[in-house]
């Protein structure tokens, strides 16, 4: 579905052309004015999609099963981690800005992404004196 702003840029690029003297000032007032509103529309319907976006994928990082294909686990014990580190926010015994920066620092590791992730937030956590 089309954001409410892509149907009244459509209106606007159907505009013709009409040749004129080249001295003329009402044509390049014209399309300022167009350009302009234009411009506006498009700042209109760019909310739109980022509000889309963040409504397909609400949790952002902290869903499972995004984290197990990114931090590559291969094992149950490290998938069984993960739903507990999950659980523990959802709860609210570990903090939501520690789980999703430490995961986003260890997604960028190019190897053993998982380890980066559980070593990395083991640490984090336990200087807040939070243990896991």
């Amino acid at each position: 579905m089309a954001p409410a702003g892509v149907f009244a840029l459509v209106a606007l690029t159907d505009i013709q052309y009409k040749p004129g003297p080249i001295s003329s000032c009402s044509n390049r007032k014209g399309s300022a004015m167009k350009r302009l509103a234009l411009l506006f529309l498009l700042l209109l319907a760019l909310p739109n999609s980022v509000l889309a976006a963040s409504r397909e994928n609400p949790q952002g990082v902290l869903d499972v099963e995004v984290m197990k294909v990114a931090l590559h686990t291969s094992t149950e014990q490290e998938n069984g981690f993960l739903e507990y580190v999950v659980a523990r926010v959802e709860k609210g015994t570990l903090p939501l800005d520690l789980v999703e920066s430490t995961f986003l620092w260890a997604k960028k590791k190019p190897k053993k992404r998982f380890y980066y992730f559980r070593e990395g937030l083991i640490r984090r956590a336990a200087e807040r004196g939070i243990k896991l």
